[in-house]
């Protein structure tokens, strides 16, 4: 399976759930013998032809259907996804496949059956990532697979209940030395005017949050968090829940910042305390600001970042 998962290709069965349902090309020549019976004339048979599928996906059907099915793995899928709910976000030990949202028929990681999981998974080169070159810049991370290889027995396929969750309340925070130092929206590809009002607050239920429940409580003290605000009927913070961890650096992305901005040092390994700049500009540059770090939100609608939603492979790009 794992080998399948970073094999080139991307492909979809006839009958897979995890795309819309197409018609075959003997569904599509009766729906013409009906149209033609309805209409009176045959304009084809007049000419002597017949309908035609030559429309330049039979290469691309052939490839599918040689593709493996892991039937076994799919049942156990489905039968977690029944179990959660009806509806899942998929990951690897890592990464959620998120840069692959561009092949899903909902824009989002939401998953209802295995077809749709093992879709996202081939197609995100984030898990990718994960399977080949996942303790990459690790300075504890042992030896690393050979040319081709994958960190096979260590990969575990999670599934997470999926909770309709409002992007703007995303966000994502940096700990440094278990003080947070800098925070922005997770999606910076959207304007939330009204987060503008209420930017103290945000920040000060982050804070607050960090100081309380992360710091104390998790082994490292420099680490990337992505949390979630619950919001009252007054539009006030009532409520953090902790969505996932991420190592500082590497392929974690800063998002609305510079690593260097939050005094990380890009060429040093493994996110300990050395590998951050005691001199570094922490951005706390507003006077106005009851904050002891920058919140950082897009304040207009011309000041968004390209997102997932406008994602394409990178062979495409």
């Amino acid at each position: 399976f794992v080998e399948w998962l970073v094999a080139d290709g991307v492909y979809a069965a006839e009958d897979s759930r995890a795309v819309p349902a197409r018609t075959s090309a003997l569904d599509r020549a009766a729906a013409y013998d009906d149209e033609c019976e309805a209409g009176g004339k045959d304009e084809r048979k007049d000419e002597g032809q017949a309908p035609s599928d030559d429309d330049g996906e039979g290469s691309s059907s052939s490839e599918a259907e040689e593709q493996p099915r892991f039937l076994e793995l799919e049942a156990a899928i489905d039968a977690a996804i029944g179990e959660l709910g009806g509806a899942v976000m998929p990951k690897l030990n890592w990464s959620a496949p998120k840069d692959a949202v561009w092949l899903s028929t909902t824009g989002s990681v939401r998953c209802t059956n295995a077809e749709e999981v093992l879709l996202l998974l081939k197609a995100s080169d984030a898990i990718a990532h994960d399977v080949c070159d996942a303790f990459h810049g690790c300075i504890d991370g042992g030896e690393q697979p050979a040319d081709g290889g994958y960190h096979g027995e260590d990969i575990f396929l999670v599934l997470r209940r999926w909770h309709e969750l409002r992007p703007a309340m995303h966000f994502r925070c940096f700990v440094r030395r278990r003080t947070i130092v800098g925070a922005c929206q997770r999606d910076p590809s959207r304007f939330y005017p009204f987060l503008l009002e209420s930017r103290v607050e945000l920040g000060a239920a982050l804070q607050q949050f960090v100081n309380e429940t992360l710091a104390p409580h998790f082994e490292l003290e420099n680490v990337v968090a992505d949390v979630y605000i619950q919001l009252a009927n007054g539009a006030r913070p009532t409520k953090c829940y902790l969505v996932d961890f991420n190592p500082a650096g590497g392929s974690t992305l800063p998002l609305m910042f510079e690593w260097e901005e939050l005094g990380y040092d890009c060429s040093a390994q493994g996110g300990d305390s050395d590998a951050f700049d005691d001199t570094a500009d922490k951005g706390d540059d507003d006077p106005d600001d009851d904050l002891s770090f920058e919140l950082r939100l897009v304040e207009e609608e011309q000041l968004v970042r390209p997102g997932l939603r406008l994602g394409v492979p990178h062979d495409m790009a």
